[in-house]
Parts: C-alpha cells; sequence; structure tokens
C-alpha cells in the first residue's frame, strides 16, 4: 500500500509504500532527504490481490525507500471539464517596470537623481564671473531653459521600460554632459556674434502713423507704438505733448536704444511765417544750447510737397551719443522730429524711414485751417 508524503523544503507532495514509513527517502523535486510522515490518507485504490504463491523474499520487509514518486498537480475543471494547468512564466527581469533597475544595480531613485543633474547648469552663470572673471553674453534664461529640456529627456530614458537598464544609465549620462557642454559654449559665446545672432532673427519694427495735431493734418510713422514725452524747450517756443518710442536695436557691438521724438509747436509762430535761412541758422544755435551738444552737420531738407525744413546732426556731452533734428515749418506751426542713440550713423536704415516719413496724412484735404480753429 502506498501513502502520500510532503517534502518539508519545497512542499511537493509525493507517494511512497507504506514500508518506507519512519525511514529516509529523497524528494524528487528539490533531491532533500526527508524522514517519511504520512500527512493524510491518499484516495487511492486498493493493490491487486497477490498471487496465491508468495516466495520467502516477498515476505521480509519491504526495502527502504530511497525516493519518493512525485504525484502530478490536480487538474482543475473548467465546466465539469478536467482543465491543464497553465505554464507559470518567468518573471522578466529585464523589462519588468519593478526590477528594471537590476540590470546596472541602482534603483530608481539614483536614476532619477542622474537625471536631474542639468539643473545645475544656471549656476555656471552665477558663479562663473566670480571664478573665471568672464561675463556671458546671454542671459540667465538660456541655462534655466537648457536645464529643463535636458532634464525632461533625462526622465523620459529613466522610464522608458523598453530598454535595458544599462541603456538607459548610458543614455542619460550622455544627455547631461551634452547639456553640460552646450552649456559652457553658450557661457563663453562671444558678444558680437550673440548681437549677430540677435539682428539676424529680430522681429521687424511696427511702423505706426502718428499725428502730432487734433485735425491730423500730417503724421509721421514711429517704429513702434508711441508714448506721450514731453519736449524741451527750444527758441522759445512750446511744444504740445509730444510722442516717442524708444527702441531697442542689436549691432555688432550689442543691444542700443534709440530714442525717437516728434512734437509740434503749441501755436503758429509769426517769425516763422516765412522763415528763412536765418530763421533756422538761430533755431540751430537754441538747439545746440539746450542740449550742450556739438552740431557736426547742418543740411537743408524738405518735405514731399516742398515744405521747408532743415536738419542737424549734434554730438552729445557725453561724446558718444548722437543726436539728428529735423524740423519742418508749414503755416507757422514748427513740427519737430529727432532720433538719438550711441554712434547713430545719418544713414542709419530706422532713422532714415522716421525722418524721411513726415507728410501730409492720407485722406481728403482738410484745407488751410482758419485761426479761430488754431
Amino acid at each position: 500500500m502506498s501513502l502520500v508524503v510532503r517534502c518539508p523544503g519545497c512542499g511537493g507532495a509525493s507517494r511512497v509504500d507504506a514500508g518506507a514509513l519512519g525511514q529516509m527517502v529523497g524528494c524528487p523535486r528539490c533531491h532533500l532527504p526527508f524522514v517519511a510522515a504520512e500527512e493524510a490518507p491518499a484516495p487511492i485504490s486498493a493493490p491487486p490481490p497477490a498471487p496465491a504463491r508468495k516466495s520467502a523474499r516477498a515476505n521480509r520487509a519491504a526495502p527502504r525507500a530511497t525516493a519518493a514518486i512525485p504525484i502530478a498537480p490536480p487538474r482543475e475543471r473548467l465546466n465539469g471539464s478536467p482543465v491543464a494547468p497553465q505554464a507559470r512564466q518567468a518573471p522578466d527581469h529585464e523589462h519588468d517596470p519593478v526590477t528594471k533597475h537590476a540590470t546596472v544595480g541602482l534603483p530608481l531613485s539614483v536614476m532619477v537623481g542622474f537625471a536631474l543633474m542639468p539643473f545645475a547648469i544656471p549656476l555656471l552663470w552665477l558663479l562663473g564671473p566670480t571664478v573665471t572673471g568672464f561675463e556671458a553674453a546671454v542671459s540667465i534664461a538660456v541655462p534655466a531653459a537648457l536645464a529643463v529640456a535636458a532634464a525632461a529627456l533625462c526622465l523620459g530614458i529613466v522610464y522608458t521600460i523598453d530598454w535595458t537598464g544599462t541603456t538607459r544609465l548610458k543614455g542619460v549620462l550622455i544627455l547631461v554632459g551634452l547639456a553640460y557642454l552646450s552649456a559652457a559654449g553658450l557661457y563663453f559665446l562671444k558678444p558680437a556674434l550673440v548681437a549677430r545672432l540677435q539682428t539676424m532673427f529680430a522681429l521687424p519694427a511696427v511702423w505706426f502713423p502718428i499725428t502730432a495735431e487734433p485735425n491730423g493734418e500730417y503724421y509721421v510713422k514711429m517704429p513702434g507704438a508711441p508714448t506721450e514725452v514731453q519736449v524741451a524747450t527750444v527758441a522759445g517756443i512750446e511744444w504740445k505733448p509730444g510722442r516717442g518710442v524708444d527702441r531697442e536695436t542689436y549691432t555688432n557691438n550689442g543691444p542700443k536704444t534709440y530714442r525717437y521724438r516728434f512734437a509740434v509747436s503749441n501755436a503758429p509762430q509769426p517769425q516763422a511765417l516765412a522763415p528763412d535761412g536765418a530763421w533756422f541758422a538761430s533755431f540751430g544755435r537754441h538747439l545746440a544750447d539746450s542740449t550742450k551738444g556739438r552740431i557736426v552737420r547742418d543740411e537743408a531738407k524738405s518735405t514731399r510737397d516742398n515744405l521747408p525744413g532743415r536738419e542737424w546732426e549734434l554730438r552729445l556731452p557725453d561724446s558718444e551719443t548722437v543726436r539728428i533734428v529735423r524740423v519742418y515749418v508749414v503755416q507757422g506751426r514748427v513740427y519737430y522730429l529727432s532720433v538719438e542713440g550711441p554712434d547713430l550713423a545719418p544713414g542709419e536704415k530706422l532713422s532714415e524711414f522716421f525722418l524721411d516719413s513726415f507728410e501730409r496724412a492720407p485722406g481728403p484735404n482738410p484745407g488751410p485751417q482758419k485761426k479761430g480753429r488754431r
């Protein structure tokens, strides 16, 4: 008669002869020797009856069992029919999200720490001037954007389950190295090259037509949305609140701010009803005195409809700022246009377009103004 015993090591059930109880047997699964002890009666049919003639060898005690016979696991039943148990798949340690870092021996927190290393890049802009004595040509916003982009890419690699752990680690380290090399290149970028790139990709000026009188008879185009400004009194002429724009322009020597001003006299000037060369010369002297500048160019100008005017180029006291002033006289009213900036050239594109844009406003001609309406 056979009995069922259970291995204490792996828990597997096996069948042994009844005579092997209390003796050492070997587990057929894990090969662990253990003392055979009956666990429960096995539902096994009785053995067939022994033959009539027995030999003396059969009457002896059963030999000691050296190995147990494994028992197949019970079959599950589905709708009354036996179903074979599914084969248990081995765990995929290489692509399992829980154990995906086991191949490189690093936990997830260490990998994330490597991925966040680019956030130290902006420190170069804070500590670099003290250590290297070199001032970066670009603002700290550039390394901050680079750090965020590089860290996001590194985190994406860390959480990619289709790559092996070793590949992920290499990818993160390569991206971190490239981010720091790019930051170093941006930090030591020459200011002239930065200015050239800014000029190349700068947005074009948006020109706004601005009138200086309530009737809007004459206007000028300014490179930007204007604000109200005050124009200093020149030659005893008081000006209405003018319109001005401060525009930053990128040059080879870096960004420079240019100022544009447009104003009209508060009332018609009797002495300007018939302006001549002497009147313009007097106005130029008063202009130089009011700015404490030095006139380096004096040139006659006229509008498209042949209105008289004059243009002066002044070098201001700081010896770097140049102001170009153009004045037109229309029926006794004086129209004042000026643009100034560091080392402003007379033929500079934005200044010339602004000064040459003065003309009669488009639309129906309002005709001469009566003195009562002035």
